[in-house]
């Protein structure tokens, strides 16, 4: 079976995302289980093991009885009547075994049966209309406009931005990620890493770890 997209799309293959949990003589190993639940139901099932209250202006749902088992647990798993997201050019509504997608760019809907059709290969939306207007009346509902930000320091943003990307040299080059596999003269803006914008040469890139031999030789 293959999935349609992938990261940075909201089509199943950037959305059907692997969950590994290990806790030797809580969980009974080997279970696979087919839960749909979302990364903010993290918090509440956290708060829930460690007997914390959950905050109230949160959607997560605690995924302690699938983890722990219905009995331990003392109670049946709860579900989300729905699942929404937005992400770039995209809006979708997933209930049950359906879905819904927006491309904004393009103001039209597709729908898909994934109990059927996975892949999403066969766009049910004509067919399917008034399921659709629901899904369409749920993302209007959850979608909020975004708010312009304010940086307090763009000191401070930049530096965010080298912690995550690598370790910048004290002139500002390019990060440390690049490991010095880069043509001598490329440009810091092609990355939209580094103020202030200009050629950076290969010396003062800077290479905390040894290049794998085998990568140097593909230089």
């Amino acid at each position: 079976m293959e999935f349609r997209g992938g990261k940075g799309n909201l089509y199943e293959g950037g959305l059907r995302i692997p969950f590994l949990v290990r806790w030797p003589g809580k969980i009974a190993a080997g279970q696979v289980n087919g839960l749909r639940f979302a990364q903010y139901d993290l918090l509440a099932t956290l708060t829930e093991l460690c007997g914390a209250k959950t905050p109230e202006d949160t959607d997560g749902i605690s995924i302690l009885p699938t983890l722990l088992g219905q009995e331990a647990v003392g109670r049946k798993q709860k579900e989300h009547p729905y699942l929404y997201w937005e992400f770039g050019n995209m809006m979708a509504v997933r209930m049950n075994n359906w879905k819904g997608l927006k491309i904004r760019n393009k103001n039209t809907w597709e729908l898909y049966d994934l109990s059927k059709d996975p892949s999403e290969t066969t766009n049910l939306a004509a067919q399917q209309s008034d399921f659709l207007g629901k899904m369409m009346k749920i993302a209007e509902q959850c979608h909020t406009p975004a708010r312009p930000g304010t940086y307090s320091t763009r000191e401070r943003h930049e530096r965010d931005r080298w912690a995550k990307w690598g370790t910048p040299s004290t002139q500002g080059a390019l990060v440390s990620c690049l490991s010095g596999m880069i043509p001598v003269g490329i440009r810091a803006c092609s990355a939209g890493l580094i103020p202030p914008w200009r050629e950076i040469p290969r010396e003062e890139v800077v290479s905390p770890e040894p290049i794998p031999a085998g990568i140097a030789a593909a230089r």
